[in-house]
Parts: structure tokens; C-alpha cells; sequence
């Protein structure tokens, strides 16, 4: 893959004055502004970007310009994990799921990958949990992290 150091001067020229820095959570409404599906919608709004390691949010007035934009580091890694910690909304769901994984013979791939990632990471653990729903391996056994999560809803979790 090529980097900018790789390009001649001119192409460097042409990359400086095409390049315009600005906040992430700017640019859906800089995205939709001028299309007139979306014109009336995005007139006065709050833009809320949850990603993984930080959630950024904007608030846009008069459909003109950005009010005022922020950024903070409590995201997807802070509640699912990134270190090797398991986080306590894993760590919830880690053995129903194992449970299901080896209770069904025609799942032994799928083990043998829960194996290789358990108790190392927490993300990646979390994010196996979320491929689940989409496993071709999965067409006849219901495991969903994202309905697990919804049905608890009304639960509090507690972050340490």
C-alpha cells in the first residue's frame, strides 16, 4: 500500500489543497446537507457517534453549521473491552454461550475459535459473540448477543 510519502511533490500539492481536516462526527451531516431528502431532517440536530474507542457528538443549528462538537473516550471498547480483562457484560453471556457452542456436535469448528480466544482478549471475545448471529454454521441453534443484550435492557451493569 502506497503512502503519501511515496508520491511526487506535485501529487502532494494536489493532496494538500483537496484535503480539508474535520471532526468525525461532522461528516454524516456534511454527507446529507444538500440533499433534499434529508434537508428538513438534519435543519436542527444532534449527531451521536458511538464507535469504539470514543463516542463524538456534534449539534448542528439552522442546518448550517456545527454548534458546538465534542469527543470522550467511553465507547464500544469501554463496555465490551479491549484488554485482556473480561468486562462484566462478557463475562455475562461467556458461559450460556459456551454452553450452547458445546452442546451441539456439528458446532466443533466453532469451538475450537472460542477456545483460541477465551481468556485472552475481551473484545475479541465480544466480537465473536456478534458474528454468532450471522454464522452459516448457526442455521439451526439461536444465538444472537445483540437479543441477549436487549432482553437484560432492564438491568444495570456495573463498570469497575
Amino acid at each position: 500500500m502506497a503512502s503519501v510519502d511515496d508520491l511526487d511533490e506535485s501529487a502532494k500539492e494536489i493532496l494538500k489543497i483537496n484535503i480539508v481536516e474535520l471532526p468525525e462526527s461532522v461528516a454524516p451531516f456534511l454527507c446529507y446537507k444538500d440533499d433534499i431528502k434529508y434537508r428538513d431532517a438534519i435543519n436542527n440536530l444532534v449527531s451521536i457517534d458511538i464507535g469504539g474507542g470514543t463516542t463524538d457528538i456534534v449539534f448542528i443549528k439552522d442546518g448550517k453549521k456545527a454548534e458546538y462538537v465534542t469527543s470522550f473516550r467511553f465507547a464500544a471498547n469501554s463496555i465490551f473491552g479491549l484488554g485482556e480483562n473480561i468486562t462484566p457484560i462478557v463475562f455475562k453471556y461467556q458461559s450460556e454461550i459456551e454452553q450452547i457452542i458445546e452442546n451441539n456436535d456439528p458446532l466443533f469448528k466453532l469451538r475450537n475459535i472460542l477456545k483460541s480466544i477465551t481468556g485472552s482478549i475481551s473484545g475479541d471475545l465480544a466480537s465473536f459473540f456478534f458474528s454468532l448471529s450471522d454464522n452459516e454454521m448457526l442455521k439451526n441453534v439461536e444465538i444472537n448477543f445483540n437479543s441477549m443484550l436487549k432482553k437484560d435492557n432492564n438491568q444495570k451493569l456495573v463498570f469497575v
